[in-house]
């Protein structure tokens, strides 16, 4: 209700829910940590009492799929579940992994673990508020080809400060920045091509500033 989703189906350690694309991937996280709790409160005929969760050592993965309304449901299944299976194999216990469907039905896919979801959503926040160009994303894509580790942070800066609009503040501008770093820093030490994190900036900007509903 939160995310104003709807939930399809809930049983065991498995959710199936639909969500509006700007709000998908937060409730995910907020489900993911769910998961990691060690009690809930529940209410049993009236009553208010403890159960037992499953514990901090526990692991969600996750596949997002974001889709037009109109998209079969069946395919967006389809391609949810071949999502969380990639979230498995390709970025380990506790991931996500995002899948695009364009109106052409191209499909793209990116993906990684749960700490980077809070940047990743800031970065594409401050995208869609237009405090940023969307063409800082393109830019930056074609960047990932060429550099890597601290010089791509420089490169970084050097765009934000060539995209920026003004609605950014400098504060706003080094804010992303080390958001940015961050999140390189996160991919390579999880050894997740860098290339995948331009395109889950890609996807999630698309998602949420409403290309698909």
């Amino acid at each position: 209700e939160k995310h104003n989703g709807f939930l399809v189906y809930s049983g065991g350690d498995d959710v199936l829910a639909l969500f509006p694309t700007d709000e998908a991937l937060e409730a995910a996280k907020e489900l993911q940590n769910y998961f990691q709790e060690d009690f809930y409160d529940i209410e049993v005929n009236g009553t208010r009492r403890k159960a037992m969760g499953l514990g901090k050592g526990s692991h969600m993965s996750a596949g997002i799929v974001f889709a037009h309304y109109k998209h079969p449901l069946y395919d967006v299944m389809e391609r949810a579940r071949q999502a969380e299976e990639e979230a498995k194999s390709r970025y380990g216990r506790n991931a996500f992994a995002l899948t695009f469907i364009k109106h052409s039905g191209e499909l793209i896919t990116a993906g990684g673990k749960w700490d980077f979801v809070d940047d990743l959503l800031d970065v594409v926040h401050a995208l869609v508020n237009e405090e940023i160009s969307g063409r800082f994303i393109y830019e930056f894509m074609n960047s990932l080809e060429f550099l890597n580790g601290d010089m791509l942070k420089s490169d970084v800066k050097r765009l934000l400060m060539r995209k920026k609009t003004d609605k950014a503040t400098e504060e706003k501008i080094n804010e992303i920045h080390k958001k940015l770093s961050d999140l390189i820093d996160k991919y390579i030490n999880q050894r997740i091509e860098l290339e995948v994190l331009g395109k889950a900036l890609k996807i999630l900007y698309d998602a949420y500033r409403g290309e698909e509903q």
